[in-house]
């Protein structure tokens, strides 16, 4: 806190936030194409590969 308190003295108020200040909670999970046996069915579960 001290830092941030630093830069906002520095730069003024509102230029510096925490990561979750100012976030438009506006926006939705779209789901339109996704099962409704997204949990239950294992042949349905999403694979992830990392390179």
């Amino acid at each position: 806190m001290g830092v941030i308190d630093g830069l906002t003295d520095r730069f003024g108020r509102s230029k510096v936030r925490i990561a979750t200040q100012g976030v438009d909670n506006t926006w939705m999970l779209k789901s339109d194409f996704k099962s409704p046996c997204y949990t239950t069915r294992i042949d349905e579960i999403q694979k992830v590969y990392v390179r």
